[in-house]
């Protein structure tokens, strides 16, 4: 029919300055839409809600996300989302991604991701990322390797500042990321 659902759970921590109720576990649900289009190409729609168990940034930081994937095969992915109120902070966010897989044998495929952060308005700075990295498909279960980095851009002092009388994480560095997914 092209509807889908699903969720997933994480541990979270950030770091809230030793707060009383900081969040712990981060669900998110979503919901979407996809449709075939013409020449191998496939477009998606989607809507995530974050929710956390506790607060963020001294307030509650449920938000709403809206993606847009455009797909070519499985070979190559640009999205954009959206959040309308950022971790509950009252601003706006965007995201664009472009993402290349390619496959090595019929259980093994390398991916790269490149994209652009704009989180200045709520977060006061912006984020251009990337990764790659190496996953393991094996009937409903994918192991993943990556490789993952990022830099903080455009900062915005008055927004910064503000922000960071609540929260003040501090940059993380290039790093490797593995993770065990499950699909039914």
């Amino acid at each position: 029919s092209g509807w889908f659902v699903g969720s997933s759970a994480n541990n979270v921590n950030y770091d809230n300055q030793g707060q009383p109720g900081a969040a712990n576990t981060e669900i998110m649900p979503y919901a979407g839409w996809s449709f075939k289009l013409p020449d191998d190409l496939r477009l998606d729609v989607q809507w995530s809600r974050y929710l956390f168990d506790g607060q963020i940034f001294a307030r509650s930081s449920d938000y709403n996300e809206f993606y847009l994937f455009l797909h070519y095969k499985n070979l190559l992915t640009a999205r954009i989302s959206a959040s309308e109120d950022y971790y509950g902070l009252g601003n706006y966010v965007l995201d664009y991604e472009l993402t290349g897989r390619y496959p090595i044998t019929e259980h093994l495929e390398f991916s790269a991701s490149a994209g652009f952060s704009q989180t200045s308005p709520a977060l006061g700075s912006d984020y251009p990322y990337w990764n790659a990295g190496m996953t393991y498909y094996y009937q409903f279960i994918s192991l993943d390797l990556r490789y993952m980095d990022a830099t903080e851009t455009g900062i915005n002092p008055v927004t910064a500042d503000k922000l960071h009388e609540l929260y003040d994480p501090p940059v993380i560095s290039a790093t490797c990321v593995f993770s065990i997914s499950m699909g039914f």
